[in-house]
């Protein structure tokens, strides 16, 4: 929910959770993708979120990638 976003810390501990889910979810379907949670989490302070979209949504379709979806046409 968007109001734990007011609570400094418990936003830091909500992005950490949801940074490691993306990591989980690379081990369970078997993809190499690396644990970049901590890489997100900074990224997320210092470019403003920018460097964290980027790599995460390259995780994301390597992921996607993995399971067997096609590239589009």
């Amino acid at each position: 929910t968007w109001w734990h976003l007011l609570i400094p810390i418990y936003g830091l501990i909500v992005m950490w959770k949801f940074f490691n889910n993306v990591s989980e979810m690379a081990v369970e379907v078997g993809a190499e993708v690396p644990n970049r949670a901590m890489v997100y989490l900074v990224g997320q302070f210092c470019t403003g979120g920018l460097l964290t979209f980027y790599l995460m949504q390259t995780d994301l379709n390597a992921i996607w990638s993995h399971m067997g979806a096609k590239p589009p046409a």
